[in-house]
């Protein structure tokens, strides 16, 4: 396991058999192996991948298919969708740090900046070193002009990490 995803890897050395149809678990990670055809797919025009990886996620019901396919919706060009596909993952049981991560991104660039401190909030109530999360959260806080309120979040993260050169820049720049 490694950041929430799982390699699966067949010690017969024959690939799954192509019917086999993924368990609509909420596990991370363990339905979506068969999702590796997609991922090597030549790279190619970023709305068919799009529509490759909305494609397995309606066939199949995956919540992990949905959490995929919002990253080739935004490569696409398409936020509103990829919020969609986030929604999806989320009502089907989709519940990581990443996802809400994602949503808080979706969120603040459609100018709802309380539905996106809200998400970055449950990101990091799931995973808090999550530094994209916790920076995102600062962010908010600092456009919304509660910059004490940033800094105390800032002051964690560079706790839990004090390496980040990132959290190091923006306390500097707040």
């Amino acid at each position: 396991s490694e950041e929430e995803r799982y390699l699966v890897l067949s010690l017969r050395g024959k690939p799954p058999a192509r019917q086999l149809v993924p368990a609509r678990s909420v596990l991370p990670g363990l339905d979506e192996q068969w999702l590796a055809q997609a991922d090597n797919a030549p790279p190619g025009e970023p709305a068919q991948a799009a529509s490759a990886y909305r494609a397995i996620a309606v066939r199949t019901g995956s919540p992990g298919a949905w959490e995929r396919a919002w990253v080739s919706f935004i490569n696409a060009g398409q936020p509103g969708p990829a919020m969609a596909a986030l929604r999806t993952a989320e009502k089907l049981g989709r519940r990581t740090a990443v996802l809400y991560d994602a949503l808080g991104y979706l969120e603040s660039n459609a100018g709802r900046q309380l539905e996106a401190e809200r998400c970055f909030r449950r990101a990091l109530e799931l995973r808090p070193g999550l530094a994209e999360a916790r920076r995102n959260l600062v962010s908010v806080l600092a456009e919304l002009g509660r910059t004490p309120e940033a800094l105390a979040i800032l002051r964690e993260g560079m706790v839990l990490d004090p390496g980040n050169g990132d959290f190091y820049a923006l306390w500097t720049r707040l």
